[in-house]
């Protein structure tokens, strides 16, 4: 977690960070290196569509084909796609909400797409920097520069939080209502 503080905010050194800095509801920025795979042709890494298999081809049926024109502008151009590294690159996921967090565990659950990254590795993760999304901590500004034990407010006594528009599991998902009128 990343947090620019003041200067009489800063931490000492080994602090422990705590999911609770987070409030549930509030949305931020997830950044991970991406899943790596190597050196890979034109085909797997920008999903061009080979050569034709057969006709008389030759060895070249995973191949990009011609890489430029001659004449005037003759040569490569600056940006084409080729083969090369493939992945393990940094990627930002911004704007993700958080849905649910684990206060035992130290565990946030973030609603949105895939997060860059294999299963189980670091993340990191940022109050958002959205615009739109970032209007909600002025009127209530996330703990600051981390959460504290002493600090534990009512909600956070909880081991479960959830957010208002995730479904409660412990509720009932259909009722029946008897609508037959004496």
């Amino acid at each position: 977690m990343r947090f620019t503080v003041t200067p009489n905010a800063v931490i000492e050194p080994g602090t422990p960070l705590s999911v609770n800095h987070f409030r549930v509801g509030d949305f931020v920025d997830v950044q991970a290196r991406t899943i790596g795979h190597g050196f890979q042709g034109v085909v797997k890494r920008w999903g061009m569509k080979g050569g034709p298999a057969s006709h008389g081809v030759t060895k070249s049926h995973r191949r990009m084909g011609s890489m430029g024109g001659g004449g005037d502008k003759g040569g490569v151009w600056k940006g084409k796609k080729m083969p090369g590294h493939m992945g393990n690159a940094w990627r930002i996921l911004r704007g993700v909400k958080i849905l649910r967090i684990n206060t035992k565990y130290n565990i946030m659950y973030v609603h949105g797409p895939r997060l860059p990254g294999p299963y189980h590795c670091y993340i990191r993760v940022y109050d958002t920097i959205l615009p739109l999304k970032k209007k909600q901590f002025l009127d209530k500004p996330p703990v600051m520069p981390t959460w504290y034990p002493e600090d534990t407010t009512e909600e956070q006594k909880e081991e479960e939080i959830f957010d208002k528009d995730l479904f409660q599991f412990k509720d009932d998902t259909v009722v029946y209502e008897d609508t037959a009128k004496s």
